[in-house]
């Protein structure tokens, strides 16, 4: 019954700000490793969304431009970048039988291979740390392997993420559905929608926000 209520609840929050015509309505994006870190996504004109890097106190945000990012983005170029990550959570969900597979009878080499080989044929570019979770995953890696790349590379393995990231970009434009919001434990919050990757940290959800955005210049 509590299940029930806080849908309904959820809804009538979601169906207020668009009956109300909310122009200031913001969607904040956090991560959940992060705390009193966020990215604000905001339309400041018709058509015309930005991006910002937030800190503190959600009732008093301190916001800056994101890093790289001197441009708006048009409602057509964020719907891009969710159907690109829902596409991403398909390749990545497969990718963990295929690697899977290949590693258990190939060890580690074979494996890195693999990984490479997949996301490549996917149409997914490779930034160095993709390869390098094969052997992360089904076996010890060595070198450069190791740290923040092992990071990185987890997460562009991370079906999920990619999922969770779609439904971020589809709520900033408003055409997320409930159901998938509730996924992402959206709440209002002064106003506005906040959501929550799950499995990746600030600096993780920061960077793939920044490269997906500047995918499109």
């Amino acid at each position: 019954m509590k299940a029930v209520i806080k849908k309904i609840r959820f809804i009538l929050i979601l169906g207020s700000l668009i009956q109300g015509s909310v122009v200031d309505a913001h969607t904040i994006i956090r991560a959940e490793d992060t705390p009193r870190k966020y990215i604000k996504a905001e339309e400041i004109e018709k058509n015309q969304f930005r991006f910002s890097e937030c800190s503190g106190d959600i009732e008093s945000l301190q916001c800056e431009e994101l890093e790289g990012i001197t441009r708006t983005y048009s409602r057509k170029e964020i719907k891009k970048l969710a159907d690109m990550n829902e596409r991403y959570a398909y390749y990545a969900a497969g990718a963990d039988v295929v690697i899977g597979v290949a590693s258990l009878y190939f060890g580690l080499i074979i494996g890195a291979k693999a990984t490479a080989a997949y996301y490549a044929g996917a149409g997914i570019s490779l930034d160095g740390g993709v390869a390098a979770v094969g052997g992360t995953l089904y076996g010890v890696p060595s070198g450069a392997a190791v740290g923040t790349g092992i990071t990185v590379a987890l997460d562009a393995l991370d079906p999920f993420v990619h999922r969770d990231m779609s439904i971020a970009y589809e709520e900033i434009i408003g055409v997320a559905s409930d159901s998938n919001l509730e996924d992402v434990e959206a709440v209002e919050v002064e106003g506005n929608i906040m959501l929550e990757i799950e499995d990746i940290e600030f600096e993780q959800l920061k960077n793939k926000i920044i490269d997906q955005l500047q995918e499109l210049d």
